[in-house]
């Protein structure tokens, strides 16, 4: 086999089009060999599953990642506007870290509760070599102070990153659709140049990126919100969409519809020449439900 992201002759993988992450269990491909897949796993599909918001997304609708556990959405740790530290669980909130600190005449202590405390400045007396038991019995507990902190957590989103994983997405279904011929297209060696530099050196070539993937023009939002109006009118239950089709101007696009949000929502070039591929019938339709079963229309 040849994989569809090297060239070279390997043996095919289990590559999952639509990140396993996002909630897809058997939307996959075959053509891309072990080394490929396990680059594109970190280098390409991370550029959007680790990205705060979709981990939000993950965490609401209780996508879990491989080994069954809840994505971590926030730092374990935050810093609050009154520059204390705060351990944060999703469940439970903001709590204060425990810190023990030395002071001129002793040591402060700032914890959730009294034994958190007293647990945490054990510690420090024993690393500074002091007498811990005499220095215990003569604390004093402040136990009034109401702490309401603003928690800072800060996030960037880098679009291109959304990008190049969804030229992935695009690309893997294509080669599906297409067939072999499909490889040799001119924009199929473009988005596999790209792919390539994402895997092996780690970044992609910005201009080319936004050039070939971008928010959708109208017809391609009207046909997609028709197609999600139909998916809503059957009551199936649809977390992702991606289709194929030929363009106004007879080009071949693929549009990627992820959590069915318009904000999730690219259109990729795939080809110039939709005539290349007449004997393939478009448009082609994927979905993934919300078990995370592939259903093909």
């Amino acid at each position: 086999m040849r994989c569809i992201i090297c060239g070279q002759d390997r043996e095919g993988s289990k590559e999952h089009i639509i990140p396993e992450a996002l909630g897809n269990k058997n939307f996959i491909t075959r053509q891309v060999c072990t080394e490929c897949n396990n680059l594109l796993g970190t280098y390409v599909d991370n550029g959007i599953t680790d990205d705060f918001v979709v981990k939000l997304i993950r965490l609401q609708e209780n996508i879990r990642g491989k080994c069954g556990k809840a994505v971590k959405t926030f730092p374990s740790k935050i810093k609050g506007d009154d520059d204390r530290l705060y351990d944060f669980d999703i469940k439970s909130g903001a709590h204060i870290h425990p810190v023990a600190k030395k002071k001129k005449n002793g040591f402060y202590v700032e914890a959730e509760n009294i034994d958190e405390g007293k647990k945490v400045l054990r510690k420090k007396l024993k690393r500074e070599g002091c007498d811990v038991d005499s220095i215990m019995d003569h604390v004093k507990i402040d136990k009034n102070k109401h702490i309401s902190p603003k928690l800072n957590v800060e996030f960037n989103v880098d679009a291109n990153k959304y990008r190049i994983s969804v030229i992935k997405m695009a690309y893997e279904y294509t080669c599906e659709i297409m067939g072999e011929s499909y490889y040799n297209d001119n924009i199929a060696c473009v988005l596999r140049r790209e792919l390539l530099n994402a895997i092996e050196n780690h970044k992609v070539d910005d201009k080319v990126i936004s050039d070939y993937c971008h928010i959708m023009d109208l017809g391609s939002r009207q046909m997609l919100d028709n197609v999600k109006n139909s998916i809503e009118n059957s009551q199936l239950d649809i977390r992702h969409l991606i289709t194929i089709y030929t363009g106004k101007d007879g080009k071949i696009l693929c549009s990627v519809m992820l959590f069915m949000e318009s904000a999730f929502t690219f259109t990729v070039l795939m080809s110039d020449d939709a005539t290349l591929y007449s004997a393939v019938k478009l448009p082609r339709f994927t979905m993934i439900d919300k078990k995370g079963e592939k259903i093909d229309a």
